[in-house]
């Protein structure tokens, strides 16, 4: 059912979260075949299931879906979700570019996905990111996740600009807080 795009989509759909709750090795190769259904809902499903179960023979064709420019974003944003699942330092580069995304949905789920990764190497890409008003929160997050002192300076400017939303201030002081370093104390304090 899966495979036959001439069945009814929403069959398709059924078929392939039926694969994942499953949770076999087998439906690996089926699920990633589905990456490429027509309907975006099914391709997110297949992600999704892909993501829960750890495969990594999944990793290069889940980074293949979350660059194809055609992809619904809320596709991409769940790939980069699974590639999180999957821990493979491949998908770093990939998801670096897709902070770039015009989709803030997308920009999130890649901070968030860069953030699980903790790898280091990303920090300056994500320091680029603290203009970006969409993600500040998630952003605060990752750099408490990362713990890179890198972090602190951008953090503490996040945590004193009164034009931001509180909900990204109050993130940055606990992310202040989660770096310990004492050369962002006089933010805190202001």
């Amino acid at each position: 059912i899966v495979e036959d795009t001439t069945t009814n989509g929403r069959n398709r759909l059924y078929a392939i979260n039926a694969l994942g709750k499953f949770a076999a090795k087998e439906a690996v190769p089926t699920l990633i075949k589905a990456l490429n259904d027509p309907l975006h809902r099914a391709q997110q499903s297949a992600v999704i299931n892909l993501g829960l179960l750890g495969d990594l023979s999944a990793v290069e064709p889940l980074i293949n879906r979350m660059l194809t420019e055609i992809t619904a974003g809320y596709v991409r944003d769940s790939a980069a979700m699974a590639l999180a699942k999957l821990k493979d330092k491949k998908a770093v580069g990939p998801l670096v570019i897709m902070l770039g995304n015009s989709d803030s949905r997308v920009r999130r789920a890649a901070v968030r996905a860069l953030s699980v990764l903790k790898d280091k190497s990303v920090v300056p890409a994500l320091l680029t990111m603290t203009n970006d008003e969409d993600v500040l929160s998630v952003l605060m997050e990752a750099f408490a996740s990362l713990g890179d002192l890198r972090t602190a300076a951008a953090t503490a400017s996040v945590a004193v600009n009164e034009q931001l939303r509180i909900a990204s201030r109050l993130k940055a002081l606990w992310t202040m807080g989660t770096l310990a370093d004492p050369s962002t104390s006089n933010a805190a304090v202001s």
